[in-house]
């Protein structure tokens, strides 16, 4: 039983995950499919992409709290929160905008070279 766990791991990695999904039906219209693995793909990559940047923007103010100004220093948390919601939002929207453009062509035109 092991090893047929390790085999199915094997397979989502080597096949990827969202393709493994859409081999399984989990997505029932091709189009749609689509755009919801924009979704998921481009807001893991907004979230940790912001909250990387988030977090070293909070390292980098203790370290000048501390070094320069020999302050006390406490982190504010809900404001470093805002901006890894609204760039994980933006990234979503911006990705979903940039498909749609992409899917109004024909895709011969995408692979000419002008």
């Amino acid at each position: 039983m092991a090893g047929n766990k390790g085999k199915k791991l094997r397979h989502l990695i080597r096949c990827g995950i969202f393709h493994t999904a859409l081999r399984l039906g989990l997505f029932k219209n091709n189009d749609l499919a689509s755009f919801k693995i924009i979704q998921i793909e481009f807001g893991i990559l907004g979230f940790f992409a912001s909250l990387f940047g988030s977090l070293v923007s909070i390292g980098i103010s203790f370290a000048i709290s501390s070094q320069v100004f020999d302050s006390i220093w406490k982190p504010s948390w809900e404001i470093n929160l805002i901006p890894v919601i609204l760039i994980t939002t933006l990234s979503i929207t911006v990705a979903l905008l940039a498909k749609l453009k992409v899917l109004k062509q024909k895709p011969i035109s995408l692979l000419q070279t002008t």
